[in-house]
């Protein structure tokens, strides 16, 4: 097998100035994240949920659900979701999409 011979400092091409470092990556950043947000939507240790496009009187009513039977709003909502799906099977629950803008809505707002 023939030896390859490595190129000698005459046949490497010379490097500008600005080409090394810009093979180098930056360093990464130390900065910290303002949290300060988050800390004051905290309540204690539970964090603030936001629900979008759920108006605040149904979130209410199904907070005040679950404080009353003593679980989460988490629960109260799975439930719901599991009756829904299951009467949405059984042809009881019917969903009637309307056009809005572009897209469907199940919701006249």
């Amino acid at each position: 097998m023939a030896r390859r011979e490595l190129p000698g400092p005459a046949t490497i091409p010379a490097m500008r100035g600005s080409e090394p470092a810009a093979m180098v990556p930056p360093a990464p950043s130390k900065a910290q994240r303002d949290r300060t947000w988050e800390k004051e939507q905290r309540s204690g240790d539970v964090v603030q949920i936001s629900y979008r496009h759920i108006p605040r009187e149904l979130r209410d009513e199904i907070s005040a659900l679950a404080e009353r039977k003593g679980v989460t709003t988490d629960e109260i909502a799975r439930a719901f979701l599991e009756y829904a799906l299951s009467a949405l099977q059984a042809g009881v629950l019917q969903l009637q999409p309307k056009p809005k803008t572009g897209r469907f809505t199940l919701f006249g707002d």
